[in-house]
This record gives structure tokens, C-alpha cells and sequence, in this order.
């Protein structure tokens, strides 16, 4: 015989004869509410020009000036102290002797050429041209 559903263990969750309240069911419409099936019933253009309207109301509400926080005094002594550490090393990179930049810089591509390292290359004779 199968047990009736009042007599079997619950979880403790709310009961059926409760009704379980919804956040959004008691929401008052505004004063000027038009719902946009009325507005759609009467085309598709005068529902577009609403929902354009509606687009450009709500950016101006959103778009407002932004207001730049105060520094903080820990804020000012820490600009400070970069701008003293800066001024250092400036006076670091003036008292070193820099080196003379080589004026063919990074251009000068090392050549060598066979006569540097074999004697009598360049000799029209072939016995100079030997190694001996």
C-alpha cells in the first residue's frame, strides 16, 4: 500500500498551500506607461521612432560628467619622489664619461678579402700564389 505524500519526509521547502512571493508581481506601472504592443499596432515606423526616442533619452540620463578624485597625499609624495628620482639620474648620465658612438655605426659590416690572408693573391705570377 502506497504511503499518502502528507505522511513522507520533506526537505523543509515551502509548502504547496503557500504562495511564494515574486520580487517583480506587485511592480506599479509608471504614470506615462505605454506598452509596446499598443504602439506596435500602430506600425512599425511609429514603434521604431518611440524606441529611438527612448534610446536617446536614456543616454543623456547615463551620460554625465565625470569628476576626477582628489590625489591623496601619499599620491603627491610618491610624484615627488619619482620626479626627484628622475632629476638623479640625470645628474648620474652627466657626471659619466659616454663613449664616442663609432661613425659607421651599426652600418660597418666587416670585410675580408683573400689577399690580407694569402701571400702573393693578387700576383699575376701562379708561383706566388702558392703556400709555401
Amino acid at each position: 500500500m502506497p504511503i499518502p505524500n502528507s505522511k513522507k519526509p520533506t526537505l523543509g521547502l515551502a509548502k504547496a498551500e503557500e504562495p511564494i512571493e515574486k520580487p517583480h508581481a506587485h511592480v506599479e506601472p509608471e504614470d506615462n506607461f505605454v506598452s509596446i504592443g499598443s504602439i506596435a499596432s500602430k506600425g512599425r515606423e511609429a514603434l521604431m521612432d518611440q524606441l529611438r526616442a527612448h534610446a536617446e533619452k536614456r543616454k543623456q540620463e547615463v551620460e554625465k560628467p565625470r569628476v576626477i578624485p582628489p590625489l591623496s597625499e601619499r599620491t603627491l609624495r610618491e610624484m615627488e619622489g619619482g620626479r626627484l628620482a628622475v632629476l638623479r639620474h640625470e645628474e648620474k648620465l652627466k657626471a659619466q664619461l659616454m663613449p664616442k658612438p663609432d661613425p659607421n655605426g651599426e652600418t660597418h659590416t666587416p670585410v675580408y678579402r683573400p689577399a690580407d690572408y694569402v701571400p702573393g693573391f693578387d700576383s699575376k705570377d701562379p708561383a706566388a700564389r702558392t703556400l709555401k
